[in-house]
């Protein structure tokens, strides 16, 4: 009957595996899926084992053996579980690296480019500047430099035109 039951728990827990088409080993993400099979298939070894051997003692040594093996094989799964993670973490860590020497590139890029105009702006604000161009207005200067400015500049220099007339 024990024989029966193991062996009936066996294909009923791997019905649903089967059925899905999903591959399990204990080695990979959907060892969780193998429980119900291994309840079936530790009943059916132990049935046997009970039926094969009749000295309790020698069944106890078989049975100490396959649990020994079982618990060998959950270790060496839980190790390679282990070193998978580290070596995942490992690589999130360099990418992540990576990332932050892009960023302090890109920082060191924009603050380049702020001080560029910056110093455009020291010397458009400068009146000691637009009084050495030949006795151009300011208006006149402001003009010819619009020209060749992009336009964000472009607001900024109309904007502070209007605030100096």
């Amino acid at each position: 009957r024990l024989l029966l039951l193991g062996l009936l728990l066996f294909l009923l827990g791997g019905l649903p595996l089967w059925y899905a088409g999903i591959s399990v080993s204990i080695y990979d993400a959907h060892g969780r899926f193998t429980f119900p099979v291994m309840l079936g298939g530790s009943i059916v070894l132990f049935s046997i084992l009970k039926l094969t051997v009749a000295q309790p003692r020698l069944r106890n040594v078989a049975l100490s053996i396959l649990i020994g093996l079982g618990v060998a094989i959950q270790i060496e799964a839980q190790n390679d579980s282990l070193k998978d993670t580290e070596s995942e973490l490992y690589q999130l860590k360099v990418k992540q690296t990576e990332a932050q020497e892009e960023t302090e590139r890109e920082k060191k890029e924009l603050r380049s480019r702020l001080e560029g105009i910056m110093e455009l702006l020291d010397g458009v604000n400068s009146e000691d500047t637009l009084e050495d161009t030949l006795g151009d207005t300011l208006e006149d200067t402001l003009g010819d430099t619009l020209e060749d400015t992009p336009p964000d500049q472009q607001s900024f220099l109309k904007l502070q035109e209007e605030d100096e007339s």
